[in-house]
């Protein structure tokens, strides 16, 4: 289909967030994962960001600065403060609303819902469900969950057992821990169970499959001249890691994925370093996942092409945070701002491939996607953002440094009492130029790295270079008190439910 002629001169903005998904394995990192043919082709479209850095190391305080252009000590939701981001902080659906934009929230993470706060402002949303996590087959063509959407709730439609299944005590940690031990024997029924409803080989272990043909729906229900603005979260790179048939062609490799334990609880209890975790098998299981992606895009931007709207759309690719595979002893993601967790993938689609197979130089954050859009829309700055629109960084350094924290636990039950002190402690990490300097609080610690050469972190210049680089570590501390600062909010049930069936408390 040709490009409308009679579309909106304001652009459609797509902003696609990539759950887990860390820059060192994306294209372009240091470690790129290769057999992504259309982010390849998308790659030549966009503007790359390389050194992009996501405000914190899970799923709450990096989408609530995602969405308001602010940092976690700013919008307040983070775990040493709230968990439901404040209805008086503004949305990026709310600035664009009165630019006649129609708002869609479509979350894989069932974290992005209505009690976090992080779908408000939205005009309708959709999100998934944590039992999607462990039983990754079916079609999955309707949402379990959403608001606003047209017509009857989609809840309605599930399946009996998908009702039966949303009920398990996913909360409870032993279960939890059982579920996420091994995922091999649960995988390959779904393996019988796609060959029986000839579900798309590529598809394969894929997350909240309804999330295509429900985007293909809102383009069809909006109106050609009415701008649109849509949020996608792609959750396949979440934990825990399913055997992709590439990654376990032969019967050991099969026996060893059986084996293979997933559970963090567990991990963190190790007193010896032994057991049976294959960090190594996880992270190829893990690439798999990311690999699985690209088809997704790929079916987001054609539908995009059907409706005409592809040439005028700005297309924002990220993430929210990384994942580590053993690296500097952590598993997964969350209490640590290392480069495994921090660094994230950031590509810009501008409308028109304006700016198209730029590479940027300067830092980047989540919190410059707010700017960004504002400005492709028309708007002004919106004041109290520390945000800088993309578009600055592409020929030039950025004056100002970017900021990441960790926010320490929730009271997690799981977390043995042996590493508690260890895991709560807030740390920040400030990167400006070509370095990184983080400070971790209780005890007080400082490091530094030339983290452009050194992004695995294996150096620490901060004894040689303590008093060069005394600012920057000030302004981490300035930041740490800040966070420990925030007033304190009461906490809606609801998300606490869902914090502690994703092992969050």
């Amino acid at each position: 289909m040709t490009e409308s002629s009679t579309m909106s001169d304001r652009p459609d903005v797509v902003v696609i967030v990539l759950d887990c998904v860390r820059a060192w394995d994306f294209p372009g990192g240091a470690d790129p994962l290769p057999g992504m043919p259309f982010l390849e082709t998308l790659r030549t479209e966009a503007v790359t960001f390389p050194n992009a850095v996501a405000t914190a190391p899970w799923t709450v305080p990096s989408h609530a600065s995602l969405f308001t252009g602010r940092y976690p000590w700013e919008h307040g939701t983070h775990g040493k403060a709230a968990l439901t981001l404040r209805k008086d902080v503004p949305r990026l659906p709310q600035m664009l609303k009165p630019l006649g934009y129609r708002t869609i929230s479509l979350s894989a993470n069932v974290l992005i819902n209505p009690p976090s706060g992080l779908v408000e402002g939205f005009d309708a949303s959709a999100w998934g469900s944590l039992i999607d996590l462990f039983l990754r087959f079916g079609s999955q063509t309707v949402p379990p969950h959403s608001q606003g959407l047209d017509g009857d709730d989609p809840g309605k439609k599930l399946a009996l057992a998908g009702r039966v299944l949303s009920r398990l005590p996913h909360e409870d940690v032993p279960f939890r821990s059982i579920l996420e031990r091994n995922v091999t024997i649960p995988a390959l029924a779904g393996y019988a169970w796609r060959g029986m409803r000839g579900l798309d080989r590529r598809d394969e272990f894929s997350l909240a499959r309804w999330i295509e043909p429900t985007f293909e729906h809102v383009l069809e229900t909006t109106p050609a001249g009415d701008p649109l603005f849509c949020f996608i979260n792609f959750c396949d790179a979440h934990e825990p890691y399913f055997p992709w048939p590439e990654e376990v062609g032969t019967p050991q490799l099969l026996w060893r994925s059986m084996r293979t334990r997933q559970d963090r609880p567990g991990w963190l209890a190790q007193r010896d370093g032994s057991g049976s975790w294959d960090l190594n098998l996880l992270h190829r299981f893990y690439r798999a996942s990311i690999r699985s992606i690209d088809h997704r895009i790929q079916r987001v931007v054609e539908s995009l092409q059907r409706h005409g709207r592809w040439e005028n759309t700005l297309l924002v690719v990220t993430s929210d945070h990384g994942q580590a595979f053993g690296e500097r002893g952590m598993m997964y993601h969350r209490f640590r701002v290392d480069e495994s967790m921090i660094r994230i993938p950031l590509w810009v689609r501008f409308p028109r491939n304006a700016h198209a197979s730029r590479r940027a130089e300067g830092w980047a954050s989540l919190i410059d996607i707010v700017p960004t859009v504002l400005e492709a829309t028309g708007q002004g700055p919106s004041e109290g953002l520390n945000g800088r629109s993309l578009t600055t960084l592409i020929d030039r350094p950025r004056q100002d440094p970017v900021i990441a924290i960790a926010d320490g636990t929730m009271g997690e039950r799981w977390i043995p009492s042996s590493r508690l002190a260890e895991l709560d402690r807030v740390a920040v990490a400030v990167f400006a130029e070509g370095t990184k300097v983080t400070y971790t609080e209780s005890p007080d610690e400082s490091h530094a790295y030339d983290i452009l050469q050194d992004p695995r972190e294996a150096k620490d210049v901060w004894p040689d270079r303590r008093t060069q680089l005394g600012y920057w570590s000030s302004l981490a501390q300035e930041t740490a008190v800040k966070l420990r600062s925030t007033p304190q909010s009461t906490q809606a049930p609801e998300v606490l439910e869902r914090l502690r069936a994703w092992g969050y408390l």
